[in-house]
């Protein structure tokens, strides 16, 4: 695909990311030891809950799979699980999503992003960056991915590179593949042909 498919995307509202991630809250700390019961109700009344406060991992890996093929993978220096919150914040995360096949489509690097799970969104912020092995590259400082809709957008700057030609607009809307791609504002584009038509709806 060349900068000419830049146009409106369609969505198709699957998700599986987070039945991976429910699974790090409904799995009770104490169920991986003995735990110690409670003898009274103000034994149980005075317990602590391991949840109110958020837990921090370093070296974070999690890998999704649909029926024996690699769907998406995340590798984070640290993450640090909010449970009463409902999110999941990672510092210098690397999102590797697949196609169909098991064949690695996208791979997306930022600074942080935080997982909100009421929301089915990452909010994905500081030198975002991704690549897609059709060999196009998209720049920008924050990206919201809809995993529900598998789409992303932004309403801030964006650049996208593909071969010697770069691509600038303000605001954005993309499938997961990024094979359908609407820039809302057009602020400058390359002189080759790979560039192709700007999107219809654009006035």
């Amino acid at each position: 695909m060349g900068l000419d498919g830049i146009k409106h995307r369609t969505m198709d509202p699957r998700n599986g990311l987070y039945s991976i991630l429910i699974l790090l809250f409904v799995i009770p700390v104490s169920s991986f030891s003995s735990p110690a019961y409670p003898k009274t109700v103000e034994d149980a009344t005075n317990q602590p809950d391991i949840y109110s406060h958020p837990i921090q991992v370093d070296g974070l890996t999690l890998k999704e799979y649909r029926a024996g093929t690699s769907q998406r993978e995340i590798y984070s220096e640290q993450a640090t699980f909010a449970q009463a919150e409902k999110y999941v914040l990672l510092i210098k995360p690397r999102f590797i999503l697949f196609d169909q096949q098991g064949n690695k489509k996208t791979i997306l690097t930022c600074e942080k992003s935080q997982i909100n799970l009421d929301k089915n969104q990452v909010d994905i912020t500081g030198k975002v960056n991704l690549k897609i092995n059709t060999g196009i590259k998209f720049q920008t400082e924050h990206l919201i991915w809809d995993t529900a809709q598998k789409k992303f957008f932004t309403d801030g700057a964006v650049e996208i590179i593909k071969d010697n030609n770069t691509l600038r607009g303000i605001g954005l809307e993309a499938d997961e593949n990024f094979e359908q791609i609407q820039i809302l504002h057009f602020v400058a584009k390359g002189s080759r042909s790979d560039f192709g038509k700007e999107s219809p709806n654009k006035k």
